[in-house]
């Protein structure tokens, strides 16, 4: 399993019924979708160019990781 920032994974954790700006809190698997979606934007960004993955799967959880904390994620559930 993937490390998760402590305070993410109690954002996660929480029940459904709260609510995180207006937008429902994601579950486990709604936050790794976020993360790949966000990681396959910073591929198309970049022109497509192979053998980044890693670098952007980890900038993706990073900014996934910065919009839970402010309060700022965006997640379709």
């Amino acid at each position: 399993m993937k490390v998760i920032d402590k305070r993410v994974k109690k954002i996660i954790e929480a029940p459904k019924q709260k609510r995180l700006s207006g937008h429902s809190i994601p579950n486990f698997e709604n936050y790794i979708k976020r993360i790949e979606k966000k990681a396959y934007e910073l591929y198309e960004k970049r022109g497509c160019c192979h053998g980044h993955d890693q670098e952007d799967w980890l900038e993706a959880k990073r900014l996934v990781e910065d919009e839970l904390c402010k309060g700022t994620a965006v997640f379709d559930i």
